[in-house]
């Protein structure tokens, strides 16, 4: 698995998105967690800090459909939302990946940074579609994706977390699912059956260091 970073101006890609009169009213933006991605809607959990003279997210976000609630303010000032509203011009989670998926989103000092984990060729599956969107990026890092011996995700070979974060992303234990085995196998270019055998395996693996078996 490598770990992807890539940096651009937040004027440039504000412009492309059609927010510019949005990023004015932002000091910060920063997507915690994905939580749904279809054709049609997004949903995710941001950090939002306002520049002065905006108060809630209601004055940036324009879209009368967007479901928007409120969690937390930080003792910094940040706020807490969940959101959710249609996609924006730029292409989601599971559309640019096959395997990998945005794990960073997030607009601070004028620049967004946006993270991406996946194989070597999903990795190359999301510069070349970057490259088509005709936005000025550079690439901050890329590296081995290293996971701790603490975490359950360490357990696992680079197949099985492939597998598993893909099933996960698109939404295999959803309720009810948005991606049978067979389309998930399909999209992650193996044969179902050899699929099926990784995933079980991540499971157990997943189940065994969680329950100290």
């Amino acid at each position: 698995m490598r770990r992807l970073v890539v940096e651009s101006s937040a004027i440039e890609v504000a412009n492309y998105l059609g927010i510019g009169s949005s990023l004015s009213r932002l000091d910060s933006f920063e997507v915690l967690s994905f939580l749904k991605e279809q054709p049609n809607e997004v949903a995710m959990i941001c950090r939002v800090r306002f520049k002065e003279g905006t108060k809630k997210i209601d004055e940036v976000l324009a879209e009368p459909s967007a479901v928007i609630q409120h969690l937390d303010r930080e003792s910094n000032g940040a706020h807490v939302y969940y959101i959710k509203r249609k996609p924006l011009r730029v292409p989601s989670p599971s559309v640019l990946t096959a395997g990998g998926y945005l794990t960073t989103f997030e607009l601070k000092d004028g620049v967004f940074r946006v993270g991406f984990l996946g194989g070597a060729k999903e990795v190359g599956r999301f510069l070349r579609l970057l490259r088509r969107m005709s936005i000025q990026f550079k690439v901050a890092s890329l590296t081995d994706a290293k996971f701790s011996s603490d975490s359950p995700l360490g357990k696992l070979t680079d197949k099985q977390r492939k597998v598993l974060t893909s099933a996960y992303r698109l939404g295999y234990y959803d309720l009810p699912k948005r991606i049978n085995s067979e389309d998930l196998a399909h999209r992650l270019g193996m044969r179902s059956s050899t699929m099926v055998v990784h995933r079980i395996k991540a499971e157990r693996r997943i189940l065994a260091a969680l329950l100290n078996a």
